[in-house]
């Protein structure tokens, strides 16, 4: 009974409430089209004489409590956005920096894979031109010594022959008859001369060298041939001719085996004399006693043309055993070459496979990075985009002591258009306070300072009236827009779109780079003359915890060079590099009049007079805290008649190196923006 006493109180009281709050008149936001003093004076104006009477307390607590509510509503919901986007910015930026670690890493480990790669390429190159050298040894061995065998005499052989000299014979028919008849037993000798050496030296003579029996080369060495005088009688005397033939077994014959021979005259007796025997026995065959002819001569040119043979098989066979000797061991270097070969190609195919897996995964990791990179600049866009604009409500109140000849409600108009100069720096006081993200237009998580550039009211609410005698206080509220914006809005438009069309360059593996050096634990710089800098520079911009400085931009020809300073703001060591083509890492850019992006060609770095190129500080060089280094970078294929440079990104590369020798690397596009040329 009691509880049901108490609900039906407890509506009552709901009701009544309701009803008084009903019979309270509520104000309405009133929108302006803009915000001039005469607009406002005459809102409030209209708002007041609209009004049956002064505003009760119940209506002014009410009308307050809503706009309070409003603005907290709204408050919370904008911070709540701000948060969110916060969140995503903190996590894509963390994901961009992540994935670039592992970019960097996967590249450096590329590119030492390529390297190993290139090396044992380099090394079966190597070798297949060794192999090609020896076998063109080789060659050049076999035919010096073929060559030799041509040209040199293998030894000499005596021919002798029995004819007759009639009465109508003249000697030089009957010597030339008798060179005709012992051209084909001397034939049938180096034949077999040259099959002999083949036994003597075990086969050292190839097929190549050994003609057929019937072919090589037997020429008089001009010696006068023995003519002995065997038998005198009316037919004519009988000779003993015996000749000495120097023999070029090797050589082909002068002489064309196929042409029509002479005639020979009658069949004459010859025989090639090799002995005292032989010669015995062929004038035993032909009737004739050895101790009626006086051989002492035969027998003096028998023995010097044995020796003179034994000279000439010895020499021929160290001859052929020198050539052997030298050929075998140009062989059993193509044999080692060849071994070695055999064992760097599988090495080589497995290096090409792994190369292609790792281009693969880095070319998964570019494209992952690249849309990190993008997602990170699209939260960086929507985080600067909520941060930028930015609307407040401002609650005001004013005492009013009104003048004789005004009414209560132009009192109060006067009164509110001399707060709006108030109430702005209030709207611009609470965005500048919490936008705190924003850094130079680029969105960071670091707390600066900021400022509004642009206040505008853009509705207005009447909360009360109340009379307090001869003064009337008036309260409303104000809503305001403010934007922060430290560049043009075009311009900061541009700058975004270009950063996230900024072009990625990949270190890909379609040739090798010679000019890639190992990496130095030390750079050894060459000095030299460095770049003269000027006081103020250009331009500035700051990342990393470095400050950049564009501090000259020159052209000649058909070159650009742009010289900047980057000095070390942060209180420990860390290594510096900027890279140009001759290193496959992410390249500084230009973009000239017509739109085309161009990658830098050639980067020098300069500490003093110390310069050293890009490709000797693979690892950075070690800047100090507060220490600077002069990066030189030089754009070619560049329009001669270039004023401006809509766009230039400096791509710098930082690294801080932890106790346990590991390096952090971080890198990004450093924009600076029309640039002229002087």
């Amino acid at each position: 009974m009691q509880t049901a006493i108490k609900t039906m109180l407890f509506l009552f009281v709901l009701m009544l409430a309701a009803q008084v709050e009903a019979a309270t008149p509520k104000s309405k936001w009133v929108s302006l089209d803009a915000d001039s003093k005469n607009r406002l004076m005459k809102i409030v104006r209209s708002e007041v004489q609209n009004r049956d009477g002064f505003s009760t307390l119940g209506e002014d607590r009410l009308n307050t409590s809503l706009v309070e509510a409003e603005k907290q509503k709204e408050m919370s919901a904008y911070k709540a956005s701000i948060s969110a986007s916060n969140s995503e910015f903190m996590r894509t930026k963390k994901r961009r920096d992540d994935l670039m670690t592992q970019y960097q890493t996967a590249s450096y480990d590329f590119e030492e894979l390529r390297k190993s790669h290139d090396t044992i390429q380099a090394s079966i190159t190597n070798i297949d031109n060794q192999i090609a050298r020896y076998q063109h040894d080789i060659k050049a061995q076999r035919d010096s010594l073929t060559t030799w065998l041509k040209t040199e005499k293998q030894g000499e052989a005596i021919v002798a022959v029995i004819y007759t000299r009639g009465f109508k014979d003249s000697a030089h028919e009957l010597e030339s008859q008798a060179d005709q008849s012992s051209a084909p037993l001397m034939a049938q000798h180096m034949g077999t001369y040259i099959q002999s050496f083949t036994k003597v030296i075990d086969n050292v003579l190839t097929e190549d060298f050994i003609r057929a029996i019937e072919e090589g080369t037997a020429e008089w060495n001009r010696e006068e041939p023995l003519r002995i005088v065997l038998n005198k009688g009316t037919s004519g005397t009988t000779y003993l001719r015996i000749k000495r033939y120097e023999l070029y077994p090797f050589q082909a014959p002068k002489a064309d085996k196929s042409a029509k021979k002479r005639a020979s005259g009658p069949q004459k007796q010859v025989s090639v004399i090799t002995s005292k025997a032989d010669l015995d026995a062929f004038l035993g065959r032909n009737g004739y006693k050895k101790d009626n002819v006086n051989l002492s001569r035969a027998e003096t040119m028998i023995r010097e043309t044995t020796l003179a043979n034994r000279q000439s098989v010895e020499g021929l066979r160290e001859q052929l055993i020198s050539y052997r000797e030298r050929i075998n061991y140009l062989e059993k270097k193509t044999d080692t070459a060849q071994t070695d070969k055999d064992f760097q190609v599988p090495r080589l195919n497995r290096k090409k496979e792994q190369l292609e897996k790792s281009h693969t995964e880095l070319e998964v990791l570019r494209l992952k990075k690249d849309s990190a990179v993008m997602a990170f600049q699209g939260a960086q866009r929507s985080l600067y985009d909520k941060k930028r604009i930015h609307e407040s409500i401002v609650v005001k109140s004013s005492l009013v002591t009104t003048k004789r000849s005004q009414t209560p409600a132009e009192a109060c108009a006067e009164a509110v258009i001399e707060e709006l100069e108030e109430v702005l720096n209030d709207a611009r006081l609470q965005h500048s306070t919490s936008t705190t993200d924003v850094a130079n237009y680029q969105v960071v998580d670091e707390s600066s300072a900021q400022a509004v550039t642009e206040a505008k009211i853009i509705a207005v609410r009447l909360l009360s009236f109340i009379n307090e005698g001869d003064s009337v206080r008036v309260k409303m509220a104000f809503r305001v827009r403010t934007v922060l914006d430290e560049k043009p809005d075009e311009e900061a438009a541009e700058e975004l779109s270009a950063a996230a069309q900024a072009p990625q360059p990949v270190a890909l593996p379609p040739k090798s780079r010679t000019s890639i050096q190992k990496d130095p634990a030390i750079v050894t710089p060459v000095p030299s003359t460095a770049p003269q800098m000027s006081g103020t520079g250009i331009a500035l911009a700051e990342m990393f915890e470095f400050l950049f400085q564009l501090n000259k931009v020159k052209a000649s020809g058909n070159e650009i060079t742009f010289i900047v300073l980057a000095t070390n703001n942060a209180d420990y060591a860390q290594n510096f590099v900027v890279y140009d083509e001759s290193v496959g890492y992410t390249l500084s850019t230009m973009v000239d009049l017509s739109g085309d992006v161009q990658t830098v060609d050639q980067v020098y770095m300069w500490q003093g007079s110390v310069k050293t190129h890009s490709s000797e500080a693979y690892r950075g060089i070690k800047i100090e805290p507060g220490q600077s280094v002069t990066v030189e970078l030089t754009f070619r294929d560049i329009s001669p008649n270039i004023t401006t440079v809509p766009e230039f990104n400096l791509y710098p590369f930082i690294a801080t190196r932890s106790f346990l020798g590991m390096y952090s690397w971080n890198s990004d596009y450093v924009p600076f923006t029309n640039i002229r040329i002087k």
